[in-house]
């Protein structure tokens, strides 16, 4: 078996119909209405969610608030520092560090956005500046994903 093959195996393994059943949730507490808002698993094993923006209003608004997903409830949480607001960013747990890493986004309106191009880390309480030697272009509508093997980011710039 390949490499490949094996990797595709432990993906698709647990998508099994008697891995996890859909349930309806009826949350206390409710962040507010948005999309292009960034979720991932955290250190906790919860889910934490930052950002997003709420295209209801215009101009639309970004979202600077960090809120935590136990399976039956959101809390809100309010780390300092934080990320400033943002929508687009990439997110994704790093396994072998027990950190969820945030990286780049969009920090404005859809209209004449700019991007960003900072870390930021995750440890299941705070969120931590990170300063890296090489740093990629400031980019939004930038997909992250993990599975147990490092993670990988790629970025979409609109052209200027």
């Amino acid at each position: 078996m390949t490499r490949t093959a094996r990797i595709l195996l432990a993906l698709t393994a647990p998508l099994s119909p008697l891995a996890a059943q859909w349930t309806v949730a009826s949350p206390t507490n409710i962040p507010g209405a948005r999309t292009s808002q960034m979720m991932a698993k955290d250190a906790t094993g919860n889910v934490v969610m930052f950002g997003g923006v709420d295209l209801s209003v215009f101009p639309a608004v970004n979202f600077a608030d960090t809120w935590r997903w136990n399976g039956t409830d959101w809390t809100q949480l309010n780390p300092t520092p934080s990320p400033t607001s943002r929508s687009f960013s990439g997110m994704a747990y790093d396994v072998f560090r027990g950190r969820t890493v945030m990286y780049g986004g969009q920090a404005t309106s859809l209209i004449g956005g700019s991007y960003r191009n900072e870390t930021w880390e995750w440890d299941g309480t705070n969120w931590i500046p990170v300063t890296t030697a090489n740093t990629p272009a400031a980019c939004s509508a930038t997909r992250t994903a993990s599975a147990r093997l490092p993670w990988r980011t790629t970025c979409r710039r609109s052209a200027s």
